[in-house]
């Protein structure tokens, strides 16, 4: 993959999470065909999002910051309609682990917290990120993209933790979404510290 394709790039990454989505819930698990449209497309595109995450801030770490715009864009962009998608199916039926009785539990309103947060703290992210001219700019905001990947690594936990632990129950014995997007965040975590010594190597 060369990253400065951005747009084979992501045209790769959407598709891939897509058939992985289809395959892992309706054609190896008991999902209805007839939730492709939302609940499946809400997951590839939940995935894909945190995938150009990882792509926008790896560019960074290399200097590619106009690369990194690009991707961080089109995150941006998967955030909004996963938040959306995710709304317009919120109920006991789709996310039987978030609802006790009908009502979300702790975990579901966690989620749902740590979500909203994600999305406004992106949102001011995003706009200042598609602002910055230069990469010494860029860089003074990698505190705030830290706490940004940590507040979506608590929204997957509260999400989706219950079912890492239980490789029996994976459909197909394929790794849920929410654990395979919990190790992509991890990784972006651990290149924002190399973002860092980019600038480091740069004496900047």
């Amino acid at each position: 993959m060369k990253l400065q394709n951005v747009r084979l790039n992501i045209l790769l990454v959407l598709s891939f999470c897509f058939v992985y989505a289809l395959t892992r819930y309706v054609i190896l698990g008991p999902v209805s065909a007839v939730e492709i449209p939302v609940y499946i497309i809400n997951k590839a595109v939940a995935w894909s999002a945190v995938t150009l995450l990882f792509l926008s801030i790896f560019a960074t770490s290399k200097n590619l910051t106009n690369t990194a715009r690009e991707y961080g864009t089109f995150a941006f962009w998967n955030i909004v309609c996963h938040a959306l998608l995710t709304l317009s199916i919120l109920n006991n039926f789709h996310y039987a682990k978030l609802f006790d009785e009908g009502k979300l539990n702790l975990f579901g309103q966690l989620s749902v917290l740590s979500g909203v947060l994600v999305m406004f703290l992106f949102m001011y992210y995003h706009y200042h990120f598609s602002n910055a001219n230069n990469f010494t700019t860029v860089l003074k905001r990698i505190t705030k993209v830290k706490i940004i990947l940590i507040i979506i690594l608590a929204h997957l936990f509260f999400l989706g933790s219950k079912g890492w632990i239980t490789p029996e129950k994976w459909h197909g014995y394929l790794p849920p979404i929410t654990l395979i997007s919990f190790i992509i965040v991890l990784a972006a975590l651990f290149y924002t510290y190399e973002w860092k010594w980019a600038s480091n190597r740069q004496g900047r």
